[in-house]
């Protein structure tokens, strides 16, 4: 019953929305119809959502509902994420790889702690830039607005095309497969850099990491692989692993635990993925 009530919602939804789309086009023809659309876009991208987690404001820009609902379940999405954080020392360096529109960046940002924003989506990162100024973080959070995997070179960056839109998920870089191995559904494709964690710190002289955030929905070995001589300095590891994915799930383990990491926590994200904390022995 549920099911079938949602999906009449959404069917009249959806047909609102067509019978309005249609009346905006036709307005938006005059040239008093376009003066319109500029000051409702504009209207829109003012949309804000302000969280307050101990005494501390969380600001972050909601023109969907998919960043309002990323924003509103900051502390409950991902509660394991948060207290992974919490725990970081003061003078830690943490890369968020796969940042999205800045969820758990804005988060250590607002911890004074060094952050290293990692995403490709052209649509996330002008969210991602404009929740860090609004949030004044410009002195600790970098953006690298590439893809990291293995190697550094250029490749193809495939979005998902359902799920083009701020705050959307589910890309790929230089392999066409989603979270769970399997190809992703008429994706749109362009070109783009990518690089190695390892060649991005020599290269560039950005600060080695000491913790580590990787969820790039099934790539995430091909993050550690490009990383081998960064990961003898990273301290601990949070990074989301597909349990039905077994190829990719046996190629994290094999890395971590030659890289003298352990696995310490396992915690369900979804109904096929976890997230999983290593930390390095070398430290612990």
């Amino acid at each position: 019953m549920r099911v079938a009530a949602r999906n009449i919602r959404r069917f009249y939804l959806s047909l609102f929305a067509t019978v309005a789309f249609g009346l905006f086009k036709s307005i938006n023809l005059l040239w008093l119809g376009r003066s319109l659309t500029s000051l409702i876009l504009d209207k829109i991208w003012s949309q804000t959502l302000t969280v307050r987690i101990k005494q501390k404001a969380y600001l972050f820009h909601t023109p969907n509902l998919l960043t309002y609902f990323r924003a509103r379940t900051i502390l409950t999405k991902e509660p394991d994420t948060i207290s992974w954080i919490d725990a970081f020392p003061s003078d830690s360096v943490f890369w968020d790889i796969g940042a999205n529109v800045g969820t758990f960046t804005i988060y250590a940002g607002k911890k004074n702690l060094q952050v290293i924003a990692v995403e490709p989506s052209y649509l996330n990162l002008d969210l991602l830039t404009r929740n860090i100024i609004s949030n004044q973080l410009s002195q600790n959070v970098t953006i690298i607005p590439f893809g990291v995997g293995e190697s550094t070179s250029l490749k193809k960056l495939y979005l998902s095309s359902k799920q083009l839109t701020w705050g959307g998920a589910h890309n790929s870089l230089g392999l066409n497969i989603g979270f769970d191995g399997q190809p992703l559904q008429d994706p749109v494709s362009l070109n783009s850099a990518c690089f190695s964690i390892d060649d991005l710190v020599e290269m560039l002289g950005i600060n080695s990491p000491t913790h580590i955030k990787i969820d790039v929905d099934g790539l995430e070995a091909e993050v550690l692989q490009g990383c081998t001589k960064c990961l003898k300095h990273v301290k601990s590891i949070l990074i989301e692993v597909d349990r039905d994915y077994i190829m990719q799930k046996e190629e994290i383990v094999r890395i971590l635990t030659n890289n003298s990491f352990k696995l310490v926590e396992d915690f369900d994200s979804s109904l096929s993925t976890s997230n999983q904390i290593w930390n390095n022995t070398r430290f612990f």
